[in-house]
């Protein structure tokens, strides 16, 4: 005798990534782990399903904005479920033995694909920030009026809010193309901008801290 195994709401694993561009070769790698390790798969959105990733091109055009890839093992409950949004990527998977090799191959195969860009591009932190900005800079008169450091502690998050509206709208869903079919802004010239974005934001607030230290 041993005890049954229950299912419990919280007996899974769950995993969550920043709006990031899918492309057809990407799907295809995903498909392959669950398919090598025995899994069924079930392709749908919010309407229909979908006999395979050709059905949802034909169905759907070259993009499309929500998809979910669903794999589970024969005559089980369980299974692990890849959820495409606008909003980012969601990882789900029972807790089981069987899940457990292929939701980490999966984890690996999407977090490869995120571009460091991506983990700033929140449009409702940025929104949140600018305002405080707004708010705080007037009231404390620092950096002072007029200064150009005003000005970066103004203007930056709130360009940074409307670049990652942008960014969002841009590289959110799936490509049902090869990567070299699409043009993409942000697979050319995102890493670059954000790191110089990045660069010269730092550049100014320790400058910002330094005369602060200096007491000038």
């Amino acid at each position: 005798m041993k005890p049954k195994k229950t299912f419990a709401l919280f007996d899974s694993l769950s995993c969550n990534f920043p709006p990031t561009p899918l492309y057809r070769s990407d799907l295809e790698e995903i498909v392959q782990i669950g398919v090598d390790r025995g899994l069924k798969l079930a392709i749908s959105d919010d309407k229909d399903e979908f006999d395979d990733l050709d059905d949802v091109k034909e169905n759907r055009g070259n993009r499309i904005k929500k998809l979910t890839l669903a794999f589970s093992a024969e005559n089980s409950y369980k299974s692990i479920d890849v959820r495409i949004t606008g909003e980012g990527i969601s990882l789900r998977a029972s807790k089981d033995d069987q899940l457990l090799p292929p939701w980490h191959d999966m984890k690996s195969a999407i977090e490869k694909r995120v571009p460091v860009q991506a983990r700033f591009m929140k449009p409702t932190f940025w929104i949140f920030i600018t305002l405080c900005v707004l708010i705080l800079v007037p009231q404390f008169n620092w950096p002072p009026s007029g200064s150009f450091y005003r000005y970066i502690a103004i203007l930056f998050p709130a360009y940074m809010w409307v670049l990652s509206l942008y960014y969002v709208k841009k590289s959110g869903g799936v490509y049902l193309q090869k990567q070299h079919e699409v043009e993409s802004f942000w697979d050319k010239y995102g890493e670059k901008l954000a790191f110089t974005i990045g660069g010269v934001v730092l550049g100014a607030i320790g400058n910002i801290v330094v005369q602060k230290i200096m007491g000038k």
